[in-house]
Formats: C-alpha cells, sequence, structure tokens
C-alpha cells in the first residue's frame, strides 16, 4: 500500500514522540535527527518519490539531505546487527533502545495507520 509523507511523519513521531517541527528542521540534537532518517527511509519503501520529492515533501533543503539521512540510518542498522548493541545514547534516549526498535515501531504504526482504531505501539515494550 503506498502511504503519504503525512502518514508516514504521523507513523516516525508516533514512533519516537518527536514534535512535528523537529523533523522538518535541522535540529542536530537528541533524537531528531533518527526521526528524520526513519521518515527517509520509510518514504523511499512506502512510496514513489524521488530524493529530491522526499526533501519536498519533508521541507528539507535538497536531496542530499534525505541521502546523508538513509546513509546514517543504513550505517547505524549495520553497527547494531554487527555488534548486537544500541548505537543510541542510553543516557540521552533511553525509551527508544535501539535504531533497530525505532523503525520496528514506526514501521508498526504505519501499518495500523489506515485501519479503523490504530492504536500507538509501546514505546517501552
Amino acid at each position: 500500500m503506498m502511504r503519504t509523507p503525512n502518514e508516514i511523519a504521523d507513523a516516525v513521531l508516533a514512533a519516537t514522540g518527536v514534535d512535528t517541527r523537529l523533523v522538518s528542521a535541522s535540529t542536530r540534537g537528541g533524537v531528531a535527527p533518527l526521526a528524520r532518517a526513519v521518515c527517509a527511509a520509510l518514504a523511499r519503501r512506502h512510496t514513489v518519490l524521488s530524493l529530491s520529492e522526499i526533501a519536498v515533501a519533508f521541507g528539507w533543503r535538497s536531496h542530499s539531505s534525505v541521502r546523508e539521512a538513509l546513509h546514517g540510518l543504513r550505517a547505524g542498522l549495520e553497527r547494531e546487527a554487527a555488534t548486537g548493541e544500541s548505537v543510541l545514547d542510553a543516557r540521552d534516549q533511553p525509551q527508544y533502545g535501539s535504531v533497530t526498535r525505532v523503525v520496528a515501531l514506526a514501521e508498526e504504526w504505519l501499518s495500523v495507520a489506515g485501519t479503523a482504531t490504530p492504536r500507538p505501539p509501546s514505546v517501552g515494550s
């Protein structure tokens, strides 16, 4: 099922709790960069949008911002798979557990977004 950028942003925001203004901003700290990267990855997976179109949809500067977000997310997922440890700073973001967990939560939320009574997944579970 094809999704819209708004549905994707809603799914990522439900999974991370990140304010919608931070997803499109250039905020570098906290979980905002992770939320942006997950938005980019889900947009690539669930839409037919190009990198440039994804950048426009989320209010980013250019396609290279999307490419860098995807590269960073891929690197984090690969590092977690290789080491079995989260790459997230547990002091700053203990509720998220891992990059892998955030992606799974966003995918889960997106999968129920079209149902009659979507319920957000629990971040702590």
